[in-house]
C-alpha cells in the first residue's frame, strides 16, 4: 500500500476514536468500565466500516516450486497382447510410476492411448486401433520444452500420418515394446478381390504372401467357402524369394453373401499364426440392374454418368438415341439427358410401362416439348442463361443422404425460369444463386402412381465429380450419392413406412451403423416415433437389443465390438406393428494382429527429430537413470503476487455488524436506552 492509503487508514482510525470518546466518555460524570466498554465496541464498528469505505488492497507474495512434467503414455492396443507383451508393459508402468526419486523430480502424469489419447485409468489391450501422431499431437500441445514424454509402445499404427519425422517440443523417449528382431513369420499381407459378381461367372483373387526368415519354407495356401476347398496352392519361400503374388479365379456357384477365406499353413517356429489367415465376402448376384441413359447430344455428363453409377457393379448403363429406344420395358431406370422432341415415342413408352425416370436439364432442353408431354410439372423458362449452385435440404426424407460439400460444389448451368409441380415432391437440393439460397429446387424427386421420377435442373454435373476427387482424392462420397439417387429411382414397389441403410459387410471392431427412417400413415417423415434393434447372432442365437437415436429426419444405432460372424436383425416401432428385417457379416480381420516385432527404425527417428532417446524394455531401468541424471529437467521456483481488496472480505462486514449488535444490547441491559 502507498503512504496515502496508510493516512486515511489512520484518518478512519481517528474519526472512529472521536466518535466513540464523544458519545461515552466526554462529558460523561459517573464513567465507569461500561462505559470503557461500549466506546471500544463503538470504535471498532465505525474503524470497520470506514476501512471498508476506503477498501485498501494487501500484497502477499507466494512461493512454489514447480517441477518439470513427465507424460508416461502407454500403448493400449491389442497388438501388445497378441505376441505377450502385456505383463512386462504393466509392470514397466508400476516400475516408473512408483520410483520416489523420479516422483521427487517430475510430476509424473499417465495416458494410455490407442485411436485416442485418454488419461490412464486401466489397461484392457483390446483396442484394434492405433494413431500414435494423434497422441504426439494431443501431448504436444499439452506440454513444454521443460517437459518429457515416454512413449511405451511396439511402434505399429494403423491409422494416421506417419508419425517418425514428427518434432515434439517436450523431448520423447520412445520405449519399444516386442521383439528387435523379426522372427520367422509368414502372412498374408494383402488380398484383392472383387465385391460382387454374377452367378456362374468366375472372378479373380489376388494374395500376396510375405515370409520373414532365414530357411527355406514350404506352405499351402488354400482357400475354403466354409463347407469345402475351392483351392489349393504350395508355395515355396526362403531369405531371397520371400513374398509371393498368386492370382487365381473362383466359380461363382451359389447367390448371397459367400464368406470365404484365405490361409497359409504355418510353420513350426512361428509365433504369431493370426495373420496366416484372412476372411473376405464376395456377394454374388444373379442378375444386373439395367439403366437406359437416353440423349440425342454429346456432352461430358454423359461418360461421368455411366462412370458414377457403374461404380455398383450390380448396375449396368446402356447408352442410347431416341430413335434406338425401342424396348424401355427391360430397363428398372430411364435417364432422360436434356429432351427434346425427338423424344416423344420415348415418353409415350414410358407412360406405358410406368417406368421410373430421371429428367436432367440444361441449356438444350426444349422446355416447351417437355410441360407438354409430362404431367408431374412445368416450367417457363426464358431465352437466357443462369448458374445454380447448390445447397442440400437436411430435411429431405426418402432416403438418407451422407454427409456431403454440396454448397462447395461448382455450378451447374440452365435456362433461367421457375419450376412448378404437379406432383407431390420433395427437394433433395435447394438453388443457390450468387451466393444467396432459394427455395426453388436444383434437384427433386416425385411420385405419383407408384411411380417414381427426379429432376435435376442443371447440366454441368461432371464438373461435381471432378470436384470432388479433387477435393477429396476419391470419387467414392459422390459415386455414393448418385448411386443411393439411382437406388431409390430404380425401385418400384409400394412404399414401406420404415426403410433401412446399412453396410451388408463390416469388418470386425469397426461400427456397424443403421440408418432407419419412419413415415407415418401418408408417408410423411415421423420423428415423434421409438425405434429399437433387435439383433441376432445366427451361430450362437445371442440376441441382443439396442435403441435407436434420433439425428435429423432419421434415426442411427450404432453397435460396436461384435465378433466376427453372421447376425440379423429386426427394427420394430414401439407402439407400432411396422417392422423391417435385415441382415449383416462382421468379418474375422484385425490390422493389430498382423504384427509380429516393434518398429524399431520410427521410434528411433522419433526420438532423433525430439531430442530424445530410443530404448527398449529390456533397457527400462537404464531410461530411468538417464531421466534422474539429466540435469536440464530441474524444478523452477515461481514467485505469484497476490492482491486482496478488503471488499471482498465479507466477515469484516459481519464482524462489524457484529460489534453494533453487542453494544446494542449491552446499553439495553444496563439500561442506557
Amino acid at each position: 500500500m502507498d503512504t496515502k492509503l496508510y493516512l486515511l487508514i489512520l484518518l478512519a482510525a481517528l474519526i472512529a476514536l472521536v466518535i466513540a470518546v464523544f458519545q461515552y466518555l466526554y462529558k460523561q460524570k459517573d464513567r465507569s468500565n461500561i462505559h470503557i466498554g461500549l466506546a471500544f465496541l463503538r470504535f471498532l464498528s465505525v474503524f470497520l466500516l470506514l476501512l471498508l469505505l476506503i477498501n485498501p488492497t494487501i500484497e502477499s507474495q507466494k512461493l512454489e516450486l514447480i517441477k518439470p512434467k513427465l507424460a508416461l503414455a502407454v500403448d493400449n492396443s491389442s497388438s501388445i497382447k497378441v505376441l505377450e507383451n502385456d505383463r512386462q508393459v504393466n509392470a514397466i508402468v508400476q516400475k516408473l510410476s512408483d520410483d520416489p526419486e523420479l516422483k521427487e523430480k517430475f510430476a509424473i502424469e499417465l495416458f494410455s492411448f490407442d485411436e485416442e489419447i485418454n488419461r490412464l485409468d486401466s489397461l484392457s489391450f483390446s483396442v484394434n486401433k492405433t494413431n500414435i501422431i494423434n497422441s504426439l499431437r494431443s501431448l504436444d500441445n499439452l506440454y513444454d520444452t521443460s517437459d518429457a514424454i515416454v512413449l511405451l509402445t511396439d511402434g505399429n499404427q494403423t491409422l494416421g500420418s506417419d508419425y517418425s519425422f514428427y518434432k515434439t517440443k517436450p523431448s520423447t523417449y520412445p520405449v519399444a515394446v516386442g521383439d528387435t528382431i523379426p522372427q520367422n513369420d509368414l502372412k498374408i499381407s494383402k488380398l484383392n478381390v472383387n465385391r460382387y459378381s454374377f452367378l456362374n461367372n468366375t472372378f479373380p483373387v489376388e494374395v500376396f504372401i510375405n515370409y520373414s526368415g532365414n530357411t527355406p519354407v514350404s506352405t499351402n495356401l488354400t482357400i475354403s467357402d466354409g463347407t469345402r476347398t475351392i483351392y489349393r496352392r504350395t508355395l515355396s519361400l526362403d531369405q531371397e524369394k520371400n513374398s509371393e503374388r498368386v492370382i487365381f479365379n473362383i466359380t461363382a456357384d451359389r447367390v448371397g453373401a459367400i464368406n470365404y477365406r484365405a490361409s497359409v499353413s504355418p510353420i513350426s517356429s512361428e509365433i504369431n499364426r493370426i495373420n496366416n489367415r484372412t476372411n473376405f465376402i464376395v456377394e454374388i448376384i444373379d442378375e444386373q440392374s439395367k439403366i437406359a441413359l437416353i440423349s440425342d447430344i454429346t456432352h461430358p455428363d454423359l461418360g461421368m454418368i455411366k462412370r458414377s453409377i457403374e461404380t455398383n457393379k450390380q448396375r449396368k448403363v446402356e447408352l442410347l438415341t431416341p430413335d434406338k429406344a425401342t424396348n424401355l420395358k427391360e430397363y428398372q431406370l430411364v435417364i432422360l439427358y436434356q429432351p427434346s422432341g425427338m423424344f416423344r415415342s420415348v415418353f409415350q413408352q414410358l407412360q406405358d410401362g410406368m417406368t421410373n425416370y430421371f429428367i436432367i436439364s440444361g441449356m438444350q432442353t426444349d422446355w416447351n416439348f417437355l410441360n407438354r408431354v409430362q404431367e408431374d410439372f412445368i416450367k417457363n423458362t426464358i431465352n437466357q442463361s443462369e448458374q445454380y449452385q447448390a445447397s442440400r435440404n437436411t430435411a429431405y426424407a426418402s432416403f438418407v443422404i451422407d454427409a456431403f460439400d454440396f454448397e462447395s460444389l461448382p455450378p451447374l448451368d440452365s435456362k433461367f425460369g421457375t419450376i412448378n409441380f404437379k406432383t407431390a415432391h420433395e427437394t433433395i437440393l435447394f438453388q443457390n444463386i450468387n451466393n444467396i439460397q432459394t427455395e426453388k429446387p436444383l434437384l427433386a424427386t416425385f411420385s405419383k402412381n407408384n411411380r417414381r421420377g427426379a429432376i435435376l435442373l442443371g447440366e454441368g454435373i461432371w464438373k461435381w465429380r471432378a470436384y470432388s476427387y479433387t477435393n477429396g482424392k476419391s470419387f467414392f462420397e459422390f459415386d455414393r450419392f448418385i448411386n443411393k439417387l439411382i437406388q431409390y429411382l430404380s425401385i418400384k414397389k409400394k412404399l414401406n413406412r420404415l426403410d433401412l441403410d446399412y453396410e451388408p459387410i463390416v469388418y470386425q471392431n469397426d461400427i456397424v451403423t443403421i440408418n432407419a427412417t419412419y413415415f407415418d400413415t401418408n408417408y410423411i417423415v415421423d420423428t415423434r416415433a421409438s425405434l429399437n434393434l433387435t439383433l441376432r447372432n445366427t451361430a450362437t442365437d445371442e440376441v441382443k437389443t439396442f435403441p435407436f437415436r434420433l439425428s435429423g429426419q432419421s434415426y442411427i444405432s450404432s453397435i460396436s465390438d461384435l465378433e466376427s460372424g453372421d447376425y440379423a436383425f429386426t427394427v420394430s416401432v414401439e407402439g407400432q406393428s411396422t417392422k423391417r428385417s435385415g441382415s449383416f457379416t462382421v468379418l474375422d480381420y484385425n490390422i493389430e494382429q498382423q504384427f509380429t516385432f516393434a518398429n524399431m527404425n520410427a521410434l528411433r527417428s522419433l526420438a532423433n527429430n525430439s531430442n530424445g532417446k530410443f530404448y527398449h524394455t529390456s533397457g527400462f531401468d537404464s531410461l530411468l537413470e538417464d531421466l534422474k541424471n539429466d540435469t536440464r529437467y530441474k524444478p523452477i521456483q515461481r514467485s505469484t503476487l497476490k492482491q486482496q481488496a478488503f471488499i471482498d472480505w465479507k466477515w469484516l462486514l459481519g464482524l462489524a455488524a457484529l460489534f453494533l449488535s453487542l453494544e446494542w444490547f449491552i446499553r439495553k441491559y444496563h439500561g442506557k436506552i
